[in-house]
């Protein structure tokens, strides 16, 4: 998600993965979360350090957070089976205080055999 603010402002987001059924099978997981996550692939402490740091730098935090004054970008990991089952639709809203609402969809490829 890349944002240009002209001011520190409040955004909330919602992001997910949605089979053809309706059922979600992705979801946009918290900072703690993805820390967890990557705690399970432990190398050595200068990696792991940087990894951390990396994640506080570019990671969206939560789905409501206040944004810094500028141009910011940040990841936003949807997390589910793997492989995700197809066909499926990534959804995403955003919304930036005093801004209009923005919505996005896309269709995942079909899966490789």
């Amino acid at each position: 998600m890349d944002l240009e603010l002209p001011s520190k402002t409040d955004v909330d987001f919602t992001a997910y993965v949605q089979d053809s059924t309706g059922k979600k099978t992705a979801e946009y997981k918290d900072l703690e979360s993805m820390r967890f996550f990557w705690s399970y692939w432990e190398t050595d402490r200068e990696k792991d350090n940087q990894r951390s740091l990396t994640l506080t730098q570019t990671y969206a935090p939560r789905q409501f957070f206040t944004a810094r004054r500028g141009r910011s970008s940040y990841y936003i990991v949807l997390m589910g089976k793997n492989p995700l089952p197809r066909p499926a639709t990534i959804f995403a809203q955003v919304n930036v205080a005093g801004l209009e609402l923005m919505t996005f969809e896309w269709e995942l490829p079909p899966a490789k055999d």
